[in-house]
């Protein structure tokens, strides 16, 4: 369910609500990340929320590739 739930979330931000990117947040102490990095997730800077520090990955939408086919 975990990837159908990703696409779902990724088709509609950057589809329908036109967003260029989005963010997650993840404590210092969750070390396992291999697999939002392969998403092409990257490490963008911390913040404090009540107190509490969270690292900021941020995703953003990728250019849309032309191909010939589409400009004739």
């Amino acid at each position: 369910m975990g990837k159908l739930l990703y696409d779902k979330i990724i088709e509609r931000a950057f589809g329908e609500m036109g967003f260029t990117s989005i963010t997650i947040l993840f404590p210092p102490s969750r070390t396992r990340l291999k697999g939002i990095l392969r998403l092409g997730f990257e490490p963008d800077g911390e913040i404090t929320i009540g107190g509490e520090r969270f690292i900021r990955y941020r995703l953003t939408k990728e250019p849309r590739k032309i191909s010939r086919s589409t400009l004739f």
